[in-house]
């Protein structure tokens, strides 16, 4: 079933906006990736509180420790 519904899903899009202002409702997105982005924000907590605002509750937050 869930291959069913990644197949009937558009494909992945990125987009640049604005980290603390992201033009989404509340959990409109499966994930958040943000690639080393929070070390240059002025605000991260912000940053991190509008990725977790956007993820779907019932999908892994998003993970602010680098990939080793």
């Amino acid at each position: 079933m869930a291959s069913a519904r990644a197949a009937a899903r558009a494909p992945a899009s990125f987009v640049v906006v604005d980290a603390l202002a992201l033009p989404v409702r509340d959990g409109g997105c499966d994930a958040a990736v943000s690639a080393l982005v929070l070390n240059f924000l002025p605000a991260p907590d912000a940053a991190m509180a509008e990725a977790v605002r956007v993820v779907r509750p019932a999908h892994p937050a998003p993970d602010p420790s680098p990939a080793l």
